[in-house]
Order: C-alpha cells, then structure tokens, then sequence
C-alpha cells in the first residue's frame, strides 16, 4: 500500500516494473507525444497490445515483458493509452536523447500542415 501525502499516479505499477524488472534502469519519462504515437509502428517501436487499458497490473506486466527485452534506453508504445509513451533507460541523458531522437524521426515523416490562419 502507497503512504504519502498524495496519491500515486495511475501508472506507478508501469513505471515500477520497468523498474522491477531492469535492475540497470534508473529513469522513466512517461510523455503522452501524439506524432510519435501514430509513428511508433513505422519506427519499430515495441508496443503493449491494444486492449490492455492504463493503470493496470496488465499493463505493467506488458511493460515489464518488452523493458525485459529491449536495449536500453527503449522506448515503448502504449497502445491500450492513447497518446501515452515510456522511455525507460540508465540515466537521464541518454534516456532523454532515445525519447528526442524518436520524437525528431517521428515528425521528419510528418506532412506540413497548413496554418489554419491559410485554411479557408
């Protein structure tokens, strides 16, 4: 049972097997990146399945099975999460540089959009 003077957040079970399962693993950055979401199958990003909801312990036992897996720093797909990606690595520059770098490869294969100010 969690004490303090807040609540943990819904994905505190994530971000514990993550750590649980990756001794070596010392950083979570969890960023809900809209492009990078919808880029992380054509970037070969490891993903949860779709039908595993957020903060829960299914989620976090997918977490943990693709963190087991991966090199680290990864980055992983919540699909059951819209929106919602983990970067899970030693430290905090290098996980740091995996999260931009994949956001930066993301939005190199996005259109330009037009200004709405443009659109008529």
């Amino acid at each position: 049972m969690a004490t303090g003077p807040a609540r943990p957040s819904s994905e505190a079970m994530s971000h514990a097997a993550a750590y649980d399962r990756r001794p070596e693993a010392s950083w979570v950055f969890h960023v809900h990146a809209p492009e990078l979401w919808r880029a992380a199958p054509r970037l070969g990003l490891p993903a949860t399945a779709a039908d595993i909801a957020y903060g829960t312990p299914a989620m976090a036992e997918a977490v943990a099975e693709l963190v087991a897996v991966a090199a680290l720093p990864c980055i992983l797909q919540m699909r059951g999460h819209e929106d919602g990606m983990l970067a899970i690595g030693s430290n905090a520059e290098s996980t740091g540089r995996a999260l931009l770098r994949a956001m930066a490869e993301a939005a190199a294969e996005i259109p330009p959009q037009p200004s709405r100010a443009l659109r008529r």
